[in-house]
């Protein structure tokens, strides 16, 4: 699996249904890498709060989301 920095070296492609299919894989690929991060914080012992901060969300949103990661 490419790291997250390599999807601002994609070239993307020039058909639009194309580039919606790679844009598809490309959001898969960034909830897997998000969900890294929060367990990752989490076993740092990150609060909900900051978690929430850092996705631009609420601490309450946040911990909906990801509390089954903990």
């Amino acid at each position: 699996m490419p790291a997250p920095g390599d999807l601002f070296r994609i070239e993307w492609a020039d058909d639009p249904v194309n580039r919606l299919s790679e844009l598809r894989d490309a959001r898969g690929m960034l909830d897997i890498w998000i969900e890294d991060a929060v367990k990752e914080a989490r076993a740092a012992e990150v609060a909900w709060q900051a978690i929430g901060d850092g996705l631009g969300t609420t601490r309450a949103a946040a911990w909906e989301r990801f509390h089954d990661l903990d």
